[in-house]
């Protein structure tokens, strides 16, 4: 089974000080930054805070997460190497941001990108391609959601991992059981229990982390417009199928 990496990882390499901003299209834009380390768990902005920098990751994985009014812990997504995260519509950040592990990024000022966007055009290409990216991801990711069962959203999430890495398929997942429990809207007991069924099933392999997603009942689905393809189980896939349309309803007609 072959994963293809997404275009933005492909042809742009990081730079140690540099935030690099790769639409598929075109030609990458390289911006001038800082680098900062943060330990595992470590918080790198909270919600509400105000949205003065944007942030890619070079190495380890950030989770973007919120907290509902009884405490209970929301993760909105997780943004791996080459990933660009914290770049708001509004002035203020909508989510908390925090490492799931040991991890290294680039910051870049938001003036500074709003600057430059307005003299360059590629820029603001670039910046557009990143907020669009993220809505198609949040978009997809709730519409998988809700329609689909426990252990589908975890086969769903370990081939969009894989695809975004270019792993062909091997993935060393740098988030714990919980973190996916809370990504995925379900209890780490339940995600415990959808890992073994894939393995039973001969969809995965896995030791711990580390995780092999073999080719038998997996099948490619159409690329999307962004350019990232995307694979999903066969019985996964049927629960995205349209209803039939159906033509109108005739009343019966009572015998003469």
């Amino acid at each position: 089974m072959s994963f293809e990496p997404q275009p933005a990882l492909a042809q742009a390499p990081i730079r140690p000080s540099h935030l690099v901003l790769a639409p598929p299209r075109g030609t990458p834009f390289v911006v001038e930054g800082c680098v900062i380390q943060t330990a595992c768990d470590g918080v790198i902005y909270a919600q509400e805070d105000p949205a003065q920098s944007v942030y890619q990751v070079v190495v380890g994985a950030v989770r973007t997460l919120s907290h509902t009014s009884d405490g209970r812990r929301i993760i909105h997504g997780f943004h791996l190497p080459g990933e660009i995260f914290g770049l708001e519509r509004e002035k203020l950040h909508l989510c908390s941001a925090e490492a799931v592990c040991d991890a290294r990024l680039v910051r870049c000022g938001r003036a500074q990108l709003q600057a430059l966007a307005d003299e360059d055009m590629r820029a603001a290409d670039a910046m557009w391609w990143w907020l669009l990216l993220s809505r198609d991801r949040t978009a997809d990711r709730l519409h998988f959601l809700t329609r689909a069962n426990a252990v589908d959203k975890v086969a769903d999430f370990l081939i969009d991992i894989a695809q975004r890495t270019g792993s062909a398929g091997r993935i060393e997942l740098p988030m714990s059981r919980y973190d996916i429990a809370d990504y995925l809207g379900l209890s780490p007991e339940t995600v415990s229990r959808a890992f073994s069924a894939l393995r039973e099933k001969g969809l995965i392999a896995c030791r711990g982390r580390s995780v092999l997603i073999l080719e038998a009942g997996f099948r490619r689905i159409p690329t999307r417009d962004d350019g990232e393809p995307r694979m999903r189980t066969a019985e996964a896939e049927r629960s995205f199928q349209p209803p039939r349309a159906r033509g109108p309803t005739v009343p019966p007609t009572r015998p003469q």
